[in-house]
C-alpha cells in the first residue's frame, strides 16, 4: 500500500504521478494532465507544497536530480491514506462532471431544454 508522496524534479518543475498526482491536485488544485495523471508544478512552489504535506502530515520522499533523496515519515499518523481517499472522491465527481459536461456540448436545444428543466427540478428541491 502506498504511503508517501513522491515528488520528483525534473529542469525546472517537480512532478507527481498517479495516486501521488491525485493527492497533489486535492491538495493545490493543480490540474492533472488527463491520460497520464500527472501534476506539475514550478520550482517556486515547493515551499508550499512541502509545508501543507506538513502541516496535513503526509509522508514525502523528494527526489531532486543528482541531489540527495529527502524523506519526512510520520510513521503511525501519517495522513497519506485519509487525503488520498478524499482527493479520489473529488476526481471521480471531477471526471463525472466532464463526462456530463461533454454530452451536453452534443445536445440539440430541445434536448438541452428538456435536460435544463430536469436539473432546475432537482435543485429546488
Amino acid at each position: 500500500m502506498k504511503n508517501s508522496v513522491l515528488i520528483s524534479k525534473r529542469g525546472y518543475f517537480y512532478y507527481c504521478y498517479n495516486e501521488d498526482a491525485v493527492l497533489i491536485h486535492y491538495l493545490f488544485d493543480y490540474k492533472i494532465v488527463s491520460g497520464k495523471r500527472k501534476v506539475g508544478f514550478p520550482l517556486a512552489n515547493l515551499e508550499r507544497v512541502v509545508n501543507t504535506l506538513e502541516e496535513y502530515k503526509i509522508n514525502y520522499i523528494l527526489r531532486n536530480e543528482n541531489e540527495e533523496e529527502k524523506r519526512r515519515d510520520f510513521k503511525k499518523i501519517n495522513g497519506y491514506d485519509k487525503y488520498y481517499q478524499k482527493a479520489l472522491q473529488k476526481v471521480n465527481i471531477e471526471d463525472r462532471f466532464r463526462i456530463i459536461e461533454n454530452k451536453i456540448k452534443t445536445m440539440s436545444n430541445e434536448q438541452m431544454a428538456k435536460f435544463l428543466e430536469i436539473l432546475e427540478h432537482a435543485i429546488r428541491k
